[in-house]
Parts: structure tokens; sequence; C-alpha cells
């Protein structure tokens, strides 16, 4: 169940930062497509992070620094990817720093949110 919900968040991130609309707006919440940039990454990489911990303890290992720092990294170059992508004339979409910083954001409340969820140090 944890990998089709790890699956489905990853689908969905890549839905939304590439498909052919972004955010909703809301008027009342002005900041609204920032949260959902956050929180589009933050769900993910927690769920990638926490999957590949279980699978790890499954193998009698833990999940090592290297790996958390490969796996964020890979969710870093998504989100700058996204935006040049996005910046880019006819996609219908306009790039912004400021929703990769909040990308980068949600990376790492997701992996505070893992380590909290663990309560334990990722091995070195």
């Amino acid at each position: 169940m944890l990998v089709l919900a790890t699956v489905a968040a990853l689908v969905a991130q890549q839905i939304g930062l590439y498909g052919p609309s972004g955010p909703v707006e809301t008027s009342w919440f002005p900041s609204a497509d920032k949260v959902q940039h956050a929180i589009g990454f933050a769900l993910p990489m927690f769920l990638v992070l926490l999957t590949s911990q279980i699978y790890a303890a499954r193998a009698g290992r833990t999940l090592r620094s290297l790996g958390v720092a490969a796996i964020a990294g890979v969710f870093a170059v998504n989100a700058v990817v996204s935006e040049l992508v996005q910046a880019r004339p006819g996609s219908g979409r306009d790039g912004d720093v400021a929703d990769a910083i909040a990308d980068l954001v949600g990376i790492g409340l997701g992996w505070v949110g893992f380590r909290l969820l663990t309560g334990r140090r990722v091995s070195g």
C-alpha cells in the first residue's frame, strides 16, 4: 500500500509540474500556489524516503546519508528542471524562481517529516 501511495504521489507531482496548467490560484490566499509547490515536493520526498527505509530494513540495512542525499538531489534537479521547462515559450506556463524555492522547502520538509517519524539518525 505504501508503494502505491508513493507512486501515486510521484505521478501526481509530475502531472502538476509538467502538465498544461499550473496550481489553482485563489484570491483569498495569494500564496496558495507556493504552499501547493511545497506540499507537492514534501509528500513525495517523505514517501520515497519512508519506502526506501522500509525496503532497506527488509534487506537488513539502513538508509544511508548518501542515499538520502541522492534522493534529495533528484528531487532538487526536478524542481529546477520543471521551472525551466515551464519558462519555455509555448509551454503555457510561467517558470518562477519562487516556485523552485518553495519546491526546495518542500524537499526539506519531507526530509524533516521522515526524520521525525523514524526517530533515528540516518547512518553515514
